[in-house]
């Protein structure tokens, strides 16, 4: 078949099956379009979610102690090659959404002025949170049914369940959205704490290295050499690790 004959059928083809040929013609461009359009988002969205926790300024590796005392975070911040050494806590409890019981991550800051890691952005009311109330993340609102000038009812695991008002509200890109994990987040202080039954101790060594590097390996050699100076010193560290994000977001460390 010479190819003025091959032109000649695909044109007739064409001439007699017209509506089906437009009606796949239109199909295909639709399709690539589509998927154009999902390729460019995903790349803008997955841009724009490893810029965001990047900003957080996260910490490189977290060491788990009995607690975080003034000693132990002034050997973390002496260390060489440490640059920044924080306290946290977090403490897993429950939160009453309706008539069901739901999980809560409350988030214990010694200083929210100074909150140098793993940053969080204010986006209305207190700052910080003034003692017996807490802030919660913007996401977790919908999840809790409650924002500022609200309340949640909480339950520690050492505590009775009390009701919590929330002075403010926050933004923590280093989190799934509460929905999605089925939790709420609350961010208190250890005055806090305290009133929820809970004992007001600091139990993260939260530390960034020197030069923020984010190869794993140097991490963990680092967390290890604090750690081993630590329990030179005394103080048994229960676990240290590589500090991760949630699932859903990029990490810049792991």
């Amino acid at each position: 078949m010479s190819i003025d004959t091959r032109w000649k059928k695909t044109l007739r083809d064409i001439t007699g099956y017209g509506g089906r040929a437009l009606a796949l013609l239109i199909a295909l461009s639709v399709g690539i379009f589509t998927v154009s359009t999902m390729l460019g988002a995903y790349g803008i969205v997955g841009r724009e979610i490893t810029v965001n926790y990047v900003e957080t300024n996260p910490a490189s590796a977290t060491i788990e102690v009995d607690e975080v005392t003034p000693s132990v975070l002034a050997t973390a911040r002496n260390f060489p090659g440490i640059a920044v050494a924080e306290p946290r806590a977090v403490v897993e409890a429950r939160a009453k959404v309706g008539d069901e019981w739901m999980g809560m991550l409350l988030f214990v800051v010694d200083d929210f002025d100074g909150m140098r890691l793993n940053t969080v952005a204010r986006d209305s009311g207190a700052w910080p949170p003034p003692a017996g109330s807490m802030l919660i993340e913007r996401q977790a609102v919908g999840f809790l049914k409650a924002g500022e000038g609200g309340s949640v009812t909480v339950r520690t695991p050492h505590g009775s369940p009390r009701t919590v008002p929330i002075s403010g509200i926050v933004h923590d890109t280093t989190l799934a959205p509460a929905w999605q994990e089925q939790t709420g987040y609350g961010y208190i202080t250890r005055d806090t704490l305290a009133s929820l039954g809970e004992p007001p101790v600091l139990d993260e060594l939260r530390v960034q290295l020197d030069g923020n590097p984010m190869s794993t390996s140097v991490i963990d050699a680092k967390a290890v050499e604090l750690a081993k100076a630590l329990k030179a010193q005394g103080v048994e560290s229960i676990a240290s690790r590589c500090h991760r994000r949630e699932s859903t977001r990029i990490s810049a460390r792991c």
